[in-house]
């Protein structure tokens, strides 16, 4: 028989009213605290106004004895975790490189040694490959869980340092009739003495603690289901849907959404474009005080949606007015006399290269009003608690320090063509980091790795499933005779009011165009041949991202709805072109 499945939480009673020296205590917080042969809980409730830790053996939960050098030790691995996990804000500078708080982690854990239930194995699972662990820490609470982790430096464990920092993990402990389990994302690895230490974090929990609703105001009594599925879903946490009960059925309604452009005054009542439109409408006194603070020139723009909650009213409607923005600034860019870049009459027409400098946009401070309702919100979409500013000092003075680094700005400097495709892939690479939206990251990583793998030889369709089947190429001759057979049965040979040398020009193109077709390289087999020719760190599961990138990419520019994704794999994607233009290149400076 299997051992049974518990998570942390399961394991800590976080919520659960327990009986603790006779007295029903509620847990408020809780830890697993281990190292590679024990561990032990830490429960944490209140008493008589007092924070009171319980210390229990982890299977049954019989109470275990912990010396004032041992709580000490405790206090240290708290706040190490709590330096990077349980950070509540996040400070207007982030120093790069910059080292948190863990000054005698290693030993604490050494001094607990000896606390707790002797336990079979634990370890950190990334990509199906078990790593066993030194030491670690399982913290979780009513709103929030995390995990310290850390891992002897042998040549064992280096692998893991080619790991994106989103990379999904699991932790598991094992002992004697349960698995203890913990999934998240590994936001931050760091060399603490003689270990590895990896913090993690679920990434939902991540975002939404790193998030805020600058200055949200709800009135007229919003529904609190709907106030909190539009909390979650603004956040952008990768949690897709909030669960209701089955007494509160979601149904169709009329919204108003109301944004502001910047940079534009409109001095026309009811100006309309499409079903939006820009002048004034009625919001709340709330809106009115946070408008009057915006500095220059704005216009309110505002649409009628109808959808099923507060967060896809808003999803729709936000779109809708930044389309609408995005036409004005498309219309006064225009750079001919006739309006419409020349597809309109010459009526009322005036051309002056001014209208080229103003960039209008569209702000971050929204209304939302349920038309039938009256409920409404007020908030700045303005989400991250995000460093504004970032110091490099001397802990990454060597970062640049770099012969390679050196050698591409000479490259730069000489206006080197094949560098030049990099320099390219650099600036949509950027792009991609700096833009919020997550299907812009993909189109810019999409751009980047064009630039990227041109050059890189690839495979054919007939290649493609020749090696698929048969493990080798098809033959130069047998190409030409398999591609000349496919034209020749192609050939057309009558069409009304054609001539014999219109039809011979016909069947030239229809050629032509098959054995182009036939003949170019597979985007996937260039970028697939790249990272194996570089031996470039990828796994599996970055590849299939590599693929649903080109696929998500292709249906866009084809029409094709497109397949929802998370901010967290958008990010991952950055990451993942990125480490392929530098394994790129460097290699071009190497003359590979």
């Amino acid at each position: 028989m299997g051992k049974i499945v518990k998570s942390v939480h399961d394991k800590l009673f976080v919520g659960d009213t327990i009986t603790i020296n006779h007295l029903d205590c509620t847990i408020d917080s809780g830890m697993i605290i281990g190292t590679a042969s024990n561990c032990f809980r830490m429960l944490t409730y209140t008493y008589d106004n007092s924070r009171m830790n319980f210390f229990a053996e982890i299977n049954s939960g019989k109470g275990v004895s912990v010396s004032s050098e041992q709580m000490k030790a405790v206090t240290n691995i708290e706040r190490a975790l709590y330096s990077r996990i349980g950070a509540t804000s996040t400070p207007d500078i982030y120093r790069y490189k910059n080292a948190l708080d863990t000054k005698g982690l290693v030993h604490a854990y050494e001094s607990l040694n000896t606390v707790g239930t002797t336990i079979e194995d634990s370890c950190l699972i990334v990509n199906d490959i078990e790593y066993p662990l030194s030491f670690y820490t399982a913290f979780t609470s009513v709103s929030d869980g995390g995990m310290i982790v850390g891992l002897s430096i042998d040549d064992n464990n280096k692998e893991l340092l080619n790991l994106g920092l989103y990379t999904d993990c699991s932790f598991e402990l094992k002992l004697e009739k349960e698995i203890v389990r913990y999934s998240g994302n590994i936001v931050r690895i760091q060399v603490v003495d003689s270990a590895f230490v990896f913090y993690i974090h679920p990434y939902p929990m991540e975002i939404i603690q790193s998030s805020r609703c600058g200055n949200m105001t709800c009135e007229n009594g919003i529904h609190p289901f709907k106030f909190v599925e539009f909390l979650v879903n603004t956040a952008d946490s990768g949690v897709t849907e909030v669960a209701f009960p089955e007494s509160y059925a979601a149904k169709d309604e009329d919204y108003i959404i109301v944004g502001v452009i910047n940079n534009l005054q409109v001095d026309i009542q009811d100006l309309v474009i499409g079903s939006v439109r820009i002048g004034n409408v009625t919001t709340s006194k709330n809106f009115e005080e946070e408008f009057s603070k915006i500095e220059g020139e704005k216009t309110v723009v505002w649409v009628n949606v109808k959808e099923t909650s507060f967060y896809k009213a808003y999803e729709k409607g936000k779109n809708l007015l930044s389309y609408a923005c995005d036409f004005i600034s498309l219309a006064i860019k225009n750079d001919m006399f006739t309006d419409w870049y020349g597809t309109d009459g010459q009526k009322n027409c005036v051309w002056d290269v001014c209208a080229h400098t103003p960039n209008i946009e569209l702000d971050t401070l929204f209304y939302l009003e349920n038309c039938l309702t009256g409920e409404s919100i007020t908030f700045d979409d303005k989400k991250k608690l995000s460093p504004t500013s970032i110091i490099i000092n001397e802990e990454s003075e060597s970062l640049f320090e770099k012969d390679w680094i050196d050698a591409f700005f000479t490259k730069i400097q000489e206006c080197d063509k094949k560098n030049l495709r990099l320099e390219y892939a650099i600036k949509w690479i950027v792009q991609a980091w700096k833009t919020d939206d997550k299907y812009d990251k993909l189109i810019y990583c999409s751009t980047a790795l064009e630039f990227i793998i041109n050059g890189e030889t690839g495979l054919n369709i007939f290649d493609e499933r020749s090696l698929a089947v048969r493990d080798k190429k098809f033959t130069d001759e047998e190409r030409k005779a398999l591609i000349d057979s496919i034209i020749e049965k192609a050939v057309i040979n009558d069409i009304v009011g054609f001539s014999e040398e219109d039809l011979n020009s016909l069947n030239a193109s229809i050629g032509n165009m098959i054995r182009n077709k036939l003949t170019e390289t597979n985007f996937n087999t260039k970028l697939g041949n790249l990272i194996n020719r570089l031996n470039i760190p990828i796994t599996e599961d970055e590849k299939k991202l590599l693929v649903d990138l080109r696929s998500t990419r292709n249906k866009l520019i084809h029409g094709i709805t497109m397949r929802y994704i998370t901010t967290i794999d958008a990010k991952k994607i950055c990451g993942i072109t990125s480490r392929i233009l530098i394994y790129k290149i460097r290699a071009t400076l190497e003359g590979q």
